[in-house]
C-alpha cells in the first residue's frame, strides 16, 4: 500500500515544484487532515519533499520564480540562462542533487548520533555565530565604498523583511518579499535589454569532479542547517557560505543544490535524534508518526533517496527541452506573464498590501546591480529578522513601527 503513497508524493512534489506558490508544506498540511494512514502519509510527505528539493530548481532558473530554498539560486542560474547555458545549470543542479543524496547516506548515521551532542553545544552561541557571518558576508565586497553600500542594502531589505515577517497582516510574508527582491526586479532589469532569451548552446553535458567539493560542502552545511533554528533555510547557509569561498555561477549552483538535498534528508535525523522538526514536511511526519523510531527514520530515508534519484532522472530529461522551448520565446512577453502570475499570486494570498510589499521589495531589488555590490545582500530580507527575533527585540521593533 505504502508503494501508492511514494508514487503519488512523487507527483505531487513534481507538481509543486512546477507550480510556483503551491509549496511541498502547504500540500503536507493538507494530507494531515486525511485519512489514509499514518506511514501512507508519511511515506507520501516523505517523497513529495525529497523530490520537490529537485524539482523546484525548473522555475527558480528559467523563470526567475524564487521561493525560500532555492531564492540564492535565481542569481547564478540567471547568469547561466542569459549565456545560453539553462540547460546545463538545470543538469548541475540535478547531479548535484545526485551526488549530495550519496554523500548524505554516508554522513547520516554519523549525524544520527553526534546531532544531539553538536546541538547542546551551539545552540548558546548561534546569535554571536550568525552575526559574525552577517559581518564577512559584507565584508567580502572587500572596499569600503562597496561595504558601505552593501550594508544600506542588506539593512533596506532587512527592514522590510523585518516588517513583513512581524506585522500580522499577510498570510505568507515571504511571497511578496522574494518575488519582489529577486524576481521581479531582476526581470525589469531583464527587460531593458529586450530581445528574446540567448540561443541555449548545444552542449554535452559533462560535469567535472571539480564539483564534488562544493557538493560535500553543500551536504555538511545542510546537515548543520538543521541544527541552527533561526537560520536553517537552505538559502541562508548558502549566503554565509558564499562569504567564505569563492563561487563562481555553476558552483554556487552545486553548493545550493546540495544543501537543498541533505537539508531535506538530515531533517528526518534531526527529528529523531534532537525532536527538533526543522521543515514543514518533518513537522508533518512528526504530528503523524510522533517520534520516528531509528527503523522508520531508516525507511523515510530511503524513500526519499529513491524519490531524489527518480527526479533526477526526470530532471535531466527536461532540461534541454525546456531551454530549447524557453529560447524561442520573446524575453518581453515571458517577463510580463511572470510579473502578472507573481503579481496575482500575491494578490491571492496577502492582498492589497502584498502587492505594496512587493513593490517595495522591487525597488529595493533593483539597487545592487545599479551601485555595484552583489544581490546576495538582499538575503538581509531573513538574515535581520532572524537576529532581531533572537535578540527579543521582534516585538519592540513591531510597537515602534505600527505605534
Amino acid at each position: 500500500m505504502e508503494i501508492f503513497g511514494i508514487i503519488s508524493g512523487f507527483f505531487l512534489g513534481l507538481l509543486a515544484g512546477l507550480l510556483p506558490g503551491l509549496h511541498s508544506n502547504t500540500i503536507a498540511a493538507i494530507m494531515l487532515k486525511t485519512d489514509l494512514g499514518a506511514f501512507f502519509s508519511a511515506a507520501a510527505i516523505a517523497s513529495m519533499a525529497a523530490s520537490h528539493s529537485v524539482f523546484e530548481f525548473i522555475p527558480a532558473i528559467f523563470l526567475f520564480i524564487p521561493d525560500s530554498e532555492t531564492v540564492v539560486s535565481v542569481l547564478p542560474g540567471h547568469r547561466l540562462l542569459m549565456k545560453g547555458r539553462g540547460a546545463y545549470a538545470l543538469s548541475l543542479c540535478a547531479f548535484s542533487a545526485l551526488f549530495a543524496a550519496g554523500f548524505s547516506l554516508l554522513l547520516l548515521p554519523v549525524a544520527y548520533f553526534a546531532m544531539p551532542a553538536i546541538y547542546s553545544t551551539i545552540e548558546p552561541h548561534i546569535p554571536w555565530i550568525v552575526l559574525l557571518a552577517c559581518i564577512f558576508l559584507l565584508a567580502s565586497e572587500r572596499k569600503p565604498r562597496e561595504i558601505a553600500l552593501a550594508l544600506g542594502v542588506f539593512l533596506l531589505s532587512g527592514l522590510l523583511g523585518l516588517f513583513a515577517l512581524e506585522a500580522p497582516i499577510l498570510r505568507d510574508p515571504l511571497l511578496p518579499v522574494f518575488s519582489g527582491l529577486f524576481a521581479s526586479a531582476g526581470i525589469l532589469l531583464s527587460l531593458r535589454e529586450g530581445g528574446s532569451l540567448p540561443k541555449q548552446i548545444e552542449e554535452k553535458i559533462e560535469i567535472s569532479t571539480t564539483y564534488l567539493p562544493y557538493v560535500f560542502a553543500g551536504v555538511v552545511l545542510g546537515m548543520l542547517s538543521d541544527l541552527l533554528p533561526g537560520i536553517s533555510t537552505p538559502a541562508q547557509i548558502a549566503v554565509f557560505a558564499s562569504a567564505f569561498l569563492y563561487l563562481n555561477a555553476p558552483k554556487f549552483l552545486a553548493l545550493v543544490a546540495s544543501i537543498g538535498v541533505s537539508h531535506s534528508l538530515f531533517a528526518l535525523v534531526a527529528t529523531a535524534a534532537i525532536g527538533k522538526a526543522r521543515t514543514g514536511s518533518s513537522i508533518a511526519i512528526r504530528e503523524l508518526l510522533g517520534t520516528s523510531s531509528l527503523e522508520q527514520t531508516g525507511w523515510l530515508i530511503g524513500i526519499s533517496v529513491l524519490s531524489i534519484a527518480v527526479a533526477v532522472i526526470v530532471l535531466l530529461l527536461l532540461s534541454k527541452r525546456l531551454a530549447d522551448f524557453l529560447s524561442r520565446m520573446p524575453m518581453q512577453e515571458i517577463g510580463l506573464l511572470i510579473l502578472a502570475y507573481l503579481g496575482f499570486l500575491v494578490f491571492l494570498f496577502d492582498g492589497s498590501m502584498g502587492l505594496l510589499v512587493m513593490a517595495t521589495a522591487t525597488a529595493i531589488g533593483v539597487i545592487p546591480p545599479l551601485v555595484g555590490v552583489r544581490r546576495t545582500h538582499l538575503m538581509g530580507c531573513i538574515l535581520v529578522p532572524s537576529l532581531i527575533s533572537m535578540s527579543g527585540l521582534g516585538g519592540v521593533f513591531l510597537s515602534l513601527v505600527l505605534g
